[in-house]
């Protein structure tokens, strides 16, 4: 492994600018705000690159060890995310009803939710829960992506946590480590579901 080119302290306040920006731009995407898709993929490009200069110098401390992998990860699924941001908004489309004048979508369904009545909701929830199966592949995808860059750093995403508490047990440690387990077994059950 080789080493950072700057100190640590600089690094971390570089990528901390990255995850601002990034974060910024996703609020305002899933907010239905005007963003700019070009900017967000440059800057996950860019935070993808910081968080691997700093996996090919170190795999410690182990926390930061695991948000740079997650940062990959993330940066790494945006052109999905931006694909699937497309696709919620116009394959899963109710003509059922309207908000402020367009039909209701996966993106307008929680301000729809919030002033419609009870059975109207449902109605108009059943009609988009029904054309889900559109982005399936896309959420799949990410999946899988994730997955890959994981194992690229011999992680899973639903295991980053093993090893972290090698130190003597206690049982509370036991007890929590085999719910842990459980958890972990129930939701790659799940995800082995999406890829059925």
């Amino acid at each position: 492994m080789k080493a950072l080119p700057y100190p640590l302290g600089a690094w971390a306040i570089v990528d901390e600018s990255y995850s601002v920006l990034y974060s910024h731009e996703n609020w305002k995407m899933y907010n239905g705000l005007e963003f700019d898709e070009n900017f967000m993929k440059s800057v996950a490009e860019q935070k993808a690159r910081h968080a691997e200069l700093f996996l090919s110098s170190s795999r410690r401390p182990r926390r930061l060890f695991l948000k740079c992998v997650s940062d990959v990860s993330e940066s790494k699924k945006t052109p999905i995310t931006l694909e699937l941001d497309k696709a919620r908004t116009e394959k899963v489309v109710s003509k059922k009803a309207r908000f402020h004048g367009r039909p209701v979508n996966w993106k307008s369904w929680r301000q729809f939710n919030a002033t419609a009545d009870p059975k109207r909701r449902k109605q108009v929830y059943d009609d988009l829960v029904k054309k889900t199966p559109t982005i399936r592949p896309l959420i799949r995808a990410m999946f899988q992506q994730s997955w890959n860059i994981h194992k690229k750093y011999g992680l899973t995403p639903l295991r980053k946590l093993s090893g972290e508490r090698k130190n003597s047990p206690s049982r509370t440690q036991g007890a929590s480590s085999e719910t842990r387990i459980r958890s972990q077994k129930t939701i790659q059950s799940c995800i082995a579901g999406l890829f059925a």
